[in-house]
């Protein structure tokens, strides 16, 4: 991928990040270097650095300290998802203040919005089941966002939720953000993280009068992999099973709204060569099979076939359905499809979507603005649409 940078900030930052020795003090300054310049770094406009937006910057230094360079970035990663938020960034120095853990220890995590505060709370057997929410101070019960945080299905932390967090708390709405298992970590493919999911969801939802949440307006804000969750958990038709043995099951999965951003329109990824004009790529079957769930031998059974359409987030969306909000900020033009991040948050999954939603008649708001796409300009924010959405 290639960028170009313009101003004298950049210069600054390559300047700083080629003389430096890694002094705990120059560490700082180069953070804050990179927080100036987050948004320009921020090329998927996911809100965090990947190790690749960041390897731009490496690519600038004497070889004898990338490495380096390399290392302090790596340690930046608090949370190991490869990926560098604001927050990580704004962490200080070992020498100057407290670290990391002491700083979550003594409540980071925590905020002066929320009436209550329940952090890792089970809700499934696996180690990755695990949610936090923050409840705020209402008479009425409060609508509530949950937040399905992206990764590529292989990382990510709900940490990721805590930049959105306060948004809703000062406005009133309740806020959570989950876990779920890695497709390294599913026997079901990509279906074990959406299934995971789907029952943090039920299990909230079954939670509604203990936390004093309206069930009525329940929304899922998700950005990446966490974008085509709350597609398919948004807009699947309701998964409640009555007469399931365990009372979670049976909560509907039903929802008021969604907000999606870098966000892929499908998962049927034959269509993929169509969105982007490219040809199939040969050599893929074991990692479709892999994500799917499925024997590469099974890929063109009906079962295989099953799982590929239920994995088709486009057609899961009708008329019935809850407003759909969906944004992907990255370039547009014809993709290399080597480019994963160019592919994966191209403006033409949003395309998609909108056509979708036309379709069927949907209510929509979309912003690609690389395609011109831009239904409310000035104000595509997800925070703004569903707190619309939620406060109606």
């Amino acid at each position: 991928m290639k960028y170009i940078f313009k101003n004298a900030l950049f210069s600054c930052l390559f300047f700083m990040i080629m003389t430096c020795v890694f002094a705990a003090n120059q560490q700082d300054k180069i953070k804050q270097k990179i927080l100036l310049s987050f948004d320009k770094l921020d090329a998927d406009k996911n809100a965090s650095l990947s190790f690749q937006e960041l390897s731009v910057l490496n690519k600038k230094i004497p070889k004898a300290k990338q490495k380096q360079f390399g290392m302090f970035l790596k340690s930046l990663d608090k949370n190991s998802d490869q990926e560098i938020s604001r927050m990580e960034l704004k962490t200080q120095s070992t020498n100057q203040a407290m670290s990391y853990k002491t700083k979550k220890q003594s409540g980071e995590s925590e905020t002066s919005l929320a009436r209550k505060t329940h952090l890792n709370v089970k809700y499934g057997d696996h180690e990755r089941n695990v949610l936090d929410v923050w409840l705020v101070k209402s008479q009425e019960p409060a609508p509530l966002v949950i937040y399905i945080h992206g990764g590529g299905f292989k990382g990510g932390d709900k940490k990721k939720g805590i930049r959105y967090r306060d948004n809703y708390l000062k406005v009133g709405v309740s806020f959570a953000a989950i876990n779920y298992r890695f497709l390294p970590q599913s026997d079901d493919g990509v279906f074990g993280c959406f299934n995971d999911s789907k029952r943090a969801l039920q299990f909230i939802s079954s939670k509604a009068q203990e936390w004093n949440l309206d069930r009525s307006k329940f929304a899922l804000l998700g950005g990446s992999a966490g974008a085509g969750t709350s597609l398919w958990l948004g807009y699947k038709d309701d998964m409640a099973d009555p007469d399931h043995s365990d009372p979670i099951m049976r909560e509907s999965t039903r929802v008021s709204a969604v907000a999606v951003t870098a966000t892929q329109c499908t998962y049927n990824f034959s269509k993929w060569s169509t969105l982007f004009d490219t040809k199939p790529q040969p050599g893929t079957e074991i990692i479709l099979a892999d994500f799917y769930g499925v024997k590469v031998d099974e890929l063109k059974t009906k079962k295989g076939q099953r799982r590929i359409e239920d994995a088709d987030l486009l057609i899961h969306i009708s008329k019935d359905d809850p407003p759909l909000y969906a944004k992907n900020a990255m370039r547009g033009g014809k993709v290399d499809i080597n480019d994963q991040n160019h592919v994966n948050h191209h403006p033409l999954h949003v395309k998609a979507l909108k056509d979708r939603a036309l379709e069927v008649g949907l209510k929509h708001q979309c912003h690609a603005q690389a395609l011109g796409i831009d239904d409310k300009p000035g104000d595509d924010s997800a925070d703004s649409f569903l707190i619309r959405e939620l406060k109606n």
